[in-house]
């Protein structure tokens, strides 16, 4: 499985089309269901790229988060390979930054009470 998937650059080299995939941990949130289920239920998630069976099941299945971003270079004097290291940078900060997100928003999803 790929994490990153650049789809195009813009003509004038300033931006990226990306697919970031995102692994889901495989532990449980608070109400004790697994997140890959949550992820599944909650989202209902549909995966964007065609041709990509085994990646598109995890997908599916609420094991991988598919993002589509749109990234900004920091100039557009970069050579390709500091492109790449952008993009690389961008994904883990996306990576930290959208498990934490989906931590906190999600971490009672499916919590039954009984009084």
């Amino acid at each position: 499985m790929s994490d990153i998937h650049i789809l195009d650059l813009d003509t004038l080299q300033t931006e990226v089309n990306c697919v970031f995939h995102i692994v889901i941990p495989g532990a449980d949130n608070l109400a004790g269901i697994p997140w890959c289920d949550v992820i599944k239920e909650y989202y209902k998630p549909v995966p964007v790229l065609p041709d990509n069976d085994v990646e598109n099941a995890l997908i599916s299945d609420g094991k991988v988060v598919e993002i589509v971003e749109v990234m900004e270079f920091s100039s557009t004097d970069l050579s390709n390979a500091e492109r790449e290291a952008e993009v690389e940078k961008y994904y883990t900060d996306l990576k930290d930054k959208r498990l934490t997100r989906l931590q906190k928003q999600l971490n009672f999803y499916g919590k039954e009470i009984d009084i």
